[in-house]
């Protein structure tokens, strides 16, 4: 039976997170001692995640609140996480990464590429094949959010990914092939995130890119004169 949170605490996490925006700072360290108290609590992750990928009745702001502190306790109590528990926020979280709404899904994120990088990847090696299917989905949120989580995941585990996994295979061989193919993207936003993360290995002096360099010289110069601000910043930090 999969793990269900005791209502009336949840009610009070909830209120919590919605006090979090009162300028009193009063009110403000109260909910730092409420939070550091609750931070004690065996499912005190697992009530984060369910505000973040569950209740998404919430505002975007609370459900944000709740990823942020998910992404902080991840980062303080990695090593003493319990094994199912870590496994249970993987699972959710792959499950939300389509969210509708934009800070949602980005928070998800940074939470997902944290778990990423301090594990590392071989003790999540499902992660980075599943991101690439998912960038086939005919679902914008789906594909701008597991691009999100990429891009965060080359950022951490830049020199990581340039290794080869445990079945000798280097995740980059797949990786850049597929997002060269995103400088042509519909969305300006996806050809940014391309155009940014693929420029993170060129500049890294990857092998695993320098088969593909006259590739991605071609597709750069393509988007030489694109309509999208954002795009050009990244060509031209790219050049």
């Amino acid at each position: 039976m999969e793990w269900q949170p005791e209502p009336e605490s949840l009610r009070q996490l909830i209120q919590l997170f919605n006090s979090t925006q009162s300028p009193d700072n009063a009110v403000q360290q109260q909910n730092n001692q409420r939070l550091e108290e609750l931070r004690r609590v065996p499912d005190f992750i697992n009530y984060l995640l369910f505000v973040l990928v569950v209740m998404k009745d919430e505002s975007s702001t609370v459900r944000a609140v709740a990823g942020l502190l998910l992404k902080n306790n991840v980062r303080q109590d990695f090593e003493s996480i319990p094994p199912h528990v870590l496994e249970y926020v993987k699972r959710k979280s792959i499950d939300a990464i389509g969210d509708p709404d934009t800070l949602v899904r980005h928070t998800l994120g940074t939470v997902i590429a944290t778990i990423v990088a301090l594990g590392q990847i071989r003790s999540w090696p499902e992660i980075l094949p599943r991101l690439m299917h998912l960038l086939d989905s005919p679902e914008y949120p789906v594909v701008e959010g597991s691009w999100d989580i990429l891009r965060k995941i080359c950022d951490e585990c830049t020199h990581e990914l340039e290794e080869p996994l445990d079945d000798g295979t280097f995740p980059l061989n797949v990786m850049l092939p597929r997002f060269l193919s995103f400088f042509s993207s519909e969305s300006p936003t996806l050809r940014e995130y391309a155009i940014s993360t693929t420029t993170l290995f060129v500049r890294e002096g990857s092998e695993c890119m320098q088969p593909l360099m006259d590739t991605f010289v071609v597709e750069l110069f393509r988007r030489a004169n694109d309509d999208d601000a954002d795009v050009l910043k990244a060509v031209c930090k790219a050049v």
